[in-house]
This record gives structure tokens, C-alpha cells and sequence, in this order.
């Protein structure tokens, strides 16, 4: 995942808060899903998608107003497993 910081744009369904791993907080940007196809020294892209959060609602315990995704990235990564399958199997 790779993640764009805009701390100076209003949040839209792209540009938006989004958990950061590798820092173990909450930051704001574009959050994009890919997936990398490793052959020895060469990585090729099989699959690009920029996570959009359409769907707003109200959190009672923070009493904000945050975004969630239509779909979780586990099952995005799960189409992308089948998509680098069947590139597998069309060699």
C-alpha cells in the first residue's frame, strides 16, 4: 500500500484518513492498492486500484464524522490474488 500525504486538501472519497502501517497511525491522503509480480530482478505491476470511501457516517464514541470503503482491502487483495492466477495459467 502506498499512501499520498495532503494534509492542506479537503477531504473528498479519495483524499481522506487512512491507517498507516509502517507508521502505526492514522494519516491523511490517497491510499493506493497494488500488487507487484517479483521475477528475480524485475517487479511488474499486475494490478493498480485507489481505495475511494464514499460511504460517510457518524462515530457515537468520538462523536466524528468519518468514511468507510465500500469494499475492505482484503477483498481487493483477494481479486488481485485470482487476477495474477489466471495471468499463471494464460502463459
Amino acid at each position: 500500500m502506498l499512501r499520498f500525504k495532503k494534509k492542506w486538501t479537503d477531504e473528498t472519497e479519495i483524499i481522506c484518513w487512512h491507517f498507516d502501517h509502517c507508521k502505526g497511525l492514522t494519516v491523511k491522503g490517497i491510499n493506493l492498492l497494488n500488487a507487484l509480480c517479483f521475477n528475480d530482478d524485475i517487479s511488474i505491476p499486475v494490478a493498480f486500484e485507489i481505495v475511494r470511501k464514499p460511504t460517510q457516517y457518524g462515530d457515537i464514541a468520538t462523536r466524528k464524522i468519518k468514511r468507510s470503503s465500500t469494499f475492505c482491502s482484503d477483498d481487493i487483495d483477494a481479486s488481485y490474488f485470482n487476477d495474477v492466477l489466471i495471468m499463471q495459467r494464460i502463459k
